[in-house]
């Protein structure tokens, strides 16, 4: 029935494990799914979305997303991200990224410029 859908915006609708239920939509580009309760987007990766914002949720992994332009995740719980696309903007803002090794994010082809406590500033990203 929303086969067709290209831009959907659920924020702050208490959602959990709606992940699977979003790549059920085969054309969907633009996703906002932040303030809610999600813990895995990795069913969303092989969707064609170009914008995502999950930001404000408890995710702990973003891999995947090879179509993806812009990506907001700040306020989660990541660990590690892979996002293999052409990026011309991504947030990671607060996260667990302090906890880590600072390896865990140059993997995914970012160059940090600074890495503080919580805080995480994006000077460019690689194509892999």
């Amino acid at each position: 029935q929303f086969q067709n859908l290209i831009h959907l915006d659920v924020s702050q609708c208490r959602i959990q494990n709606a992940a699977n239920n979003f790549a059920q939509l085969p054309m969907l580009k633009i996703l906002n799914i932040s303030n809610n309760y999600i813990r895995c987007v990795a069913p969303l990766s092989k969707l064609p979305l170009e914008d995502i914002d999950a930001s404000f949720n408890f995710i702990e992994e973003v891999k995947g997303f090879s179509s993806l332009k812009i990506g907001y995740f700040q306020h989660n719980l990541l660990k590690r991200v892979d996002i293999r696309g052409d990026l011309d903007y991504l947030n990671l803002n607060f996260n667990d990224f302090d906890k880590y090794a600072k390896d865990n994010i140059t993997e995914a082809g970012v160059d940090l410029i600074s890495h503080e406590t919580t805080f995480v500033v994006i000077k460019s990203v690689k194509k892999l």
